[in-house]
């Protein structure tokens, strides 16, 4: 809408003449840009215009036959008012009034002659004998007359019913006085058909009938044929408005013939007026008249809604309503009053009228008295608009009203419902538009949020940026940015740009020093036009939490080089191993890929966080990636089950970076600490969260860091063991469940986030607990999701469960698909390509045989590369009870930009349940050609000669544990025969075993001490 504003003014001002703004015409409301600048809106109180096709066309009431379908209709009105040419005996439609599911039609129940038009009535002449039957369309809705000519014709008038029906007639409430509101099936009030009266020929002196009577109505609900007569047609539900006028009255030897009886039907409206009378039960909205002040001895007020949407927001520099007044008690200055009140009630009378509450004009213009002509008077409306623009009324209501004691001042006005639009009543508004805001924004990129879930930004002096837009003048404009301490009495400091075109935005940098590290602060701004200023915005909030600078002398590392001397290093955990006395406190190893030197990193280090606890179990996961982007490698390593305080098993990540001193050892890169609810992460602490069970690292394609933690220990959505992720990249520290990022509904024990993997492209989360069914839990299910953000959080692409069609197998009981994921770059650039473990799958051989899915992640969808077993072509071995083929996945392509080869995307599967000969639970790995091409071969990496050195041990689990590296497969025997190889890709991808490195107590490691030895390795 601002745009078409901005355009319709610029045109304005380059042609010299007033342009008016289409977007913003609509049956009452018409706004110009003009020339001068500014714009200028009439109001009018009730349509003046509706659409027709594309064009707004005049309202005009005038009834019409079409001399091709014999329709009877308006020229032009806002509620496609038709009425009924000629028929014969029997019920159908006397009219139709109100668009799509506000439509009504109210039936006649016998043969009507041809109506007699003039204008907007319709003349049925002799309907029924001696009573015409006349129908008026009024700018408010339309007018049912029963006009008895003679004293022998009253006897048909006795029992008259009205049957009104359609969708906007599904109920209806009457008030005591008999004013009907017709409601909708779901309870909106479509229209009001005030209580039917009677009337006389004798008038008043202001033409107002002088007897007049209520007629008595009985109100019920109907159901009609769709059209009569017609068989299987659906009924229609509505209300019948049975009318029985009071004989005596109308044989009162005083009355004067023509008699009239008056039912009517007005659909409700925003912009609509009324007046109320003291001691009068009948609603009065299809009137022609407003009537204030004493007449009769009775009260009369005005009231009315105008649409004010155009107005809201802006400032109003004149307004002025005008009024057609063709009756005055006097013809001289007499005053009168424009209020704002309260809500007008739908039926509103004199006793339910709303409070008036602001008295803005006087006027003192009067016409149409008996010396006078009739003509316009005038009020000023500037302060009654401005309050509403203020208010951000778009229906503003409005009351007229004068002395109440002099009838003198008493006066009628055309309302909006009187026929000649030419007297309608209207105002002219000239108002200026505020400057907009909008576009808020800051660099680093953040989202505008407040409190506990405010981003955290990795500046001290960010950018604030705003566009600032004045759509009337087209003038330059400026911005004013202000910051704050969140929670502070004071601004920190502000600034107002330079000048600059409007639509454009406007920057500032926040001065260094005014931010300090971890602090939390809000920003907000303003826009000027040099005369207008906008409102300030609201707060956008952020948190300051910069990763250490990069170290110096890191530039020439290289992948998993943690010194930056251009050798890659190598990491063995043992989450298991006991630090000074304290069991299963856990540890990490660094080898240095130069000379093979060794150093364990525990939690007992100065250089990290917190100390060695029993069961902390630090180097339960690990991500190897470059964190700050210097160059040296750094690592996230996970301690899920370490206590904090009286919160056992809650859980941390450690990231700690690299430098030329060492991992941890830069005297500028202190260790960070993650858990829920720090440094600007989201979320609360608890006990068994399992913060960091599992993790992912890397650069998006955009080379942004990130870390993708799993916490599939916590209560999301308050169901134990639900589980959720973090995730972390730059300014960005979010936490997704199955609520709020997966498709799905946490549930206990699903355990989303017990495995994650990503890519520069994507992310991949399991639930390896999810039941998709009564009697399947721990079937499993699998996400992906790009990292892309939408409603900040990564955007999610593609599910899958054995359910989803397309995906091999069925979800059951225990298959746990998703207990370990993979994924790799893939092809075309953008894809990714995930690898799914399903160690739990049973086979026609056995329970827990085991099984693997490979899917291709393009976009936002998942789709199945393949499904694996032991029992597929080209997979050595068989499907075996107990193998468990799939509890570990590594999938790695070692040449992502190219096409994929049978060589360079390789698929590495665990199956630690396998039994070589006897010995039980020895373990094998097998790994072959991944993505989608058949698989011709693969290669069994196991303890045999040409494979892995030594001999297979009892429940070695040789497949439990593995890591990788764009060169290396990496193979741990945490638990019995101790040791880690490197086995070369280029190796295993041309079907032989080349082991690059050996690791073992004794060997490259400490002779003692090992527990579960490279249960993770990179």
């Amino acid at each position: 809408m601002a745009q078409a504003q901005t355009e319709a003014a610029a045109e304005a001002r380059a042609s010299g003449r007033r342009v008016r703004v289409d977007e913003l015409t609509d049956e009452t409301t018409e706004v110009w840009a003009m020339p001068e600048g500014g714009f200028q809106a009439t109001l009018s109180l009730g349509p003046v215009r509706t659409k027709r096709g594309e064009d707004w066309v005049p309202v005009d009431l005038t009834l019409v036959k079409d001399p091709a379908t014999g329709a009877i209709r308006t020229v032009a009105d806002p509620y496609d008012i038709t009425v009924s040419g000629a028929r014969p005996a029997g019920s159908g439609e006397l009219l139709g009034i109100g668009k799509a599911a506000d439509r009504l039609s109210m039936a006649w129940d016998g043969a009507l002659p041809e109506p007699v038009l003039s204008g907007s009535k319709a003349t049925y002449v002799d309907a029924k004998p001696g009573v015409d039957l006349v129908v008026e369309v009024t700018r408010g809705g339309v007018e049912t007359f029963l006009v008895v000519k003679t004293a022998a014709a009253i006897a048909q008038v006795r029992d008259v019913s009205f049957p009104v029906t359609g969708p906007g007639a599904a109920a209806s409430v009457s008030d005591k006085h008999g004013n009907v509101t017709l409601k909708d099936a779901g309870g909106r009030d479509v229209a009001i058909a005030p209580a039917p009266e009677m009337w006389d020929a004798a008038k008043t002196a202001t033409g107002d009938p002088a007897h007049l009577k209520k007629v008595d109505t009985e109100v019920s609900a109907t159901a009609q044929a769709a059209e009569a007569g017609v068989s299987g047609r659906t009924a229609r539900t509505g209300v019948n408005f049975r009318l029985r006028p009071d004989e005596a009255w109308l044989k009162d030897k005083s009355r004067q013939f023509p008699l009239t009886i008056d039912p009517q039907i007005n659909p409700l409206s925003a912009p609509y007026d009324i007046y109320v009378k003291e001691t009068d039960t009948t609603h009065n909205g299809g009137n022609g008249d407003i009537q204030i002040g004493i007449g009769s001895g009775l009260k009369h007020r005005g009231l009315a809604r105008l649409n004010t949407t155009a107005l809201v927001g802006t400032s109003i520099t004149s307004a002025t309503f005008y009024f057609w007044n063709f009756w005055s008690g006097i013809c001289g200055s007499r005053n009168w009053e424009l209020w704002t009140t309260g809500t007008i009630p739908n039926g509103v009378l004199w006793d339910n009228q709303p409070t008036w509450n602001t008295l803005h004009a006087t006027s003192s213009q009067t016409m149409g008295g008996d010396a006078c002509s009739d003509g316009w008077v005038s009020i000023d409306g500037k302060a009654f608009l401005q309050a509403a623009a203020n208010a951000g009324d778009t229906a503003a209501d409005m009351g007229l009203r004068t002395n109440e004691s002099d009838g003198t001042y008493f006066k009628q006005l055309r309302s909006s419902n009187y026929s000649d639009v030419s007297q309608i009543p209207y105002a002219v508004v000239d108002y200026n538009s505020y400057p907009s805001v909008t576009a808020r924004s800051t660099t680093p990129a953040t989202s505008c949020t407040t409190g506990a879930g405010r981003p955290t930004i990795d500046t001290v002096t960010p950018q604030l940026s705003a566009t600032v837009t004045d759509v009337d003048t087209g003038a330059s404009v400026t911005a004013e940015f202000e910051w704050w301490a969140v929670g502070g009495s004071a601004k920190i400091g502000s600034t107002v740009t330079a000048a600059g075109a409007s639509g454009t935005a406007r920057t500032v940098t926040v001065p260094a020093g005014a931010f300090a590290e971890g602090g939390s602060y809000q920003w907000r701004v303003r826009g000027s036009d040099g005369s207008l200023t906008s409102p300030w915005s609201s707060f956008c909030e952020f948190t300051v939490m910069v990763l250490p600078p990069p170290a110096p002398g890191c530039q020439f590392g290289v992948d998993g080089d943690f010194n930056g001397d251009g050798t890659r290093d190598m990491l063995v955990a043992d989450p298991l191993a006991t630090v000074n006395g304290d069991a299963k406190a856990g540890l990490v190893r660094i080898v240095n890929g130069a000379d093979g030197a060794t150093r364990a990193i525990t939690q007992d280090d100065t250089e990290i966080i917190g100390d060695s606890e029993p069961d902390d179990r630090f180097g339960h996961s690990l991500a190897i990636y470059d964190a700050n982007l210097d160059g040296c490698a750094d690592v996230a390593i996970g301690a899920p089950f370490e206590d904090d305080g009286s919160l056992v098993d809650a859980g941390e990540v450690q990231l700690v970076f690299g430098a030329p001193e060492g991992l941890g050892r830069g005297p500028n890169t202190p260790a960070i600490r993650y858990a829920q609810g720090t440094g600007g992460a989201p979320g609360t602490q608890a006990g068994g969260d399992w913060f960091g069970y599992s993790l992912a690292g890397g650069k998006t394609s955009a080379g942004q860091p990130f870390l993708v933690v799993g916490v599939p220990g916590d209560d999301a959505n308050a169901k134990d063991n639900s589980g959720s992720v973090y995730y972390y990249r730059g300014s960005v520290k979010v936490a997704f469940d199955q609520f709020n990022g997966a498709a799905g509904t946490p549930e206990t024990d699903d355990r989303f986030g017990y495995a994650v993997a990503a890519t520069p492209y994507h992310i991949g989360v399991s639930t390896p607990g999810e039941a998709q069914a009564t009697g399947t839990e721990f079937s499993g299910f699998v996400c992906a999701y790009s990292h892309t953000l939408t409603s900040n959080l990564p955007t999610r692409g593609g599910c899958a469960t054995q359910n989803t069609p397309n995906v091999d197998g069925d979800s059951e009981a225990g298959d746990l698909f998703g207990q370990s994921i993979a994924m790799a770059p893939y092809w075309p650039v953008g894809d990714s390509i995930m690898v799914v473990g399903v160690p739990g799958e049973d086979a026609v051989d056995g329970a827990d045989a085991g099984m693997v899915h490979e899917f291709r992640v393009s976009g936002t969808s998942l789709t199945q590369l393949k499904a694996t077993s032991q029992n597929t072509a080209g997979v050595s071995g068989d499907n075996e009870a107990g193998d468990q083929f799939g509890a570990k996945v590594i999938v790695v392509n070692t040449s992502p930009g190219t096409a994929p080869t049978a060589s360079t995307v390789l698929v590495a599967v665990g199956a630690p349940g396998e039994d070589l000969g006897s010995t039980r639970d020895a373990g094998t790995i097998r790994v072959y050609a991944g993505g989608a091409g058949t698989i011709t071969y693969d290669v069994v990496v196991e303890r045999v000669a040409g494979s892995l050195p030594g001999t297979a041990g009892e429940r070695e689990l040789i497949g439990i544990s593995m890591g990788a590296s764009p060169t290396d497969l990496f193979v741990s025997s945490p638990y019995q025969n101790q040791a880690v190889w490197g086995l070369s890709w280029a190796s295993l991808g041309a079907d032989t075993v080349t082991v690059t490195k050996t690791l073992a107590p004794g060997t490259g490691l400490p002779a003692t001490g090992s527990v579960a030895l490279g249960t993770q390795v990179g």
